[in-house]
């Protein structure tokens, strides 16, 4: 994966203004991508995905992630800190890579593939009224047979599709990473699900205007380029700033 200055990072920021968090998402991964590497980003399993960002995140802002939620019980607000790489999944650990899976439910035979950003684009695409609960799967499936012939998803058994989600879970972990919360406050004990979408592009935001500030500062004081002042490092630039306010 390819490093950005802070520089790039800031005109990824710019040309993404407006657009739509997986839509910004993916251009950020294909601009991530070595040139070595020619990989559709759209097509990456959901947990693939998510751990590319994983990865950026730990490589600009550091392994450290404070959390701040509030309880759904007693709306009390908590905060904690977590540690990045626990939710990196190492591609050993899985089979994700393979292009599709075979999957054996009592006479079923289930191929699919893992569910990606192509998918998720095509179901933000439809109305509500379009949609199913297996709409997802639907899209995943690649075939479907019985003993008594070919199948299609909305006549197979639900313990059938059941064991098909259970599969694609186990198969890419890192697409739906939940966190065990208990209220310190009341006791209350719930799963949350941790977005690192949300949670980078939040953070790339506050980063973003905090460095704008920066470069308006030292610029207005010592007259130096944007270019120059981004190209320093971050605790150069706070070390200037803190000589200018005092």
């Amino acid at each position: 994966m390819k490093s950005l200055s802070a520089e790039q990072l800031l005109l990824v920021w710019e040309q993404v203004h407006g657009f739509s968090l997986l839509h910004k998402t993916l251009l950020l991964l294909e601009m991530l991508q070595p040139e070595s590497e020619q990989t559709d980003i759209a097509e990456l399993s959901i947990g693939d995905r998510d751990t590319r960002l994983l990865r950026f995140r730990n490589s600009i802002f550091g392994s450290s992630l404070h959390n701040t939620i509030n309880c759904p019980e007693c709306s009390s607000k908590m905060e904690w800190d977590m540690d990045l790489q626990d939710f990196i999944v190492h591609p050993s650990a899985n089979h994700q890579a393979l292009p599709e899976h075979e999957l054996f439910v009592d006479d079923f035979k289930v191929r699919f593939r893992l569910p990606n950003s192509r998918d998720i684009l095509w179901i933000l695409s439809k109305k509500g009224e379009e949609l199913k609960s297996y709409s997802l799967l639907e899209q995943c499936v690649l075939d479907i047979k019985q003993a008594k012939g070919k199948k299609k998803i909305n006549s197979i058994p639900e313990r059938v599709i059941d064991a098909l989600g259970e599969k694609i879970q186990e198969l890419d972990p890192a697409a739906d990473i939940r966190m065990n919360i208990t209220c310190p406050s009341c006791g209350f004990q719930w799963q949350a699900t941790f977005d690192i979408m949300s949670y980078l592009w939040a953070e790339i935001d506050n980063w973003a205007h905090k460095t704008l500030q920066e470069v308006y500062i030292l610029a207005s004081s010592f007259g130096w380029s944007e270019k120059d002042i981004l190209n320093m490092d971050a605790s150069r630039r706070q070390y200037y700033i803190e000589m200018i306010r005092s």
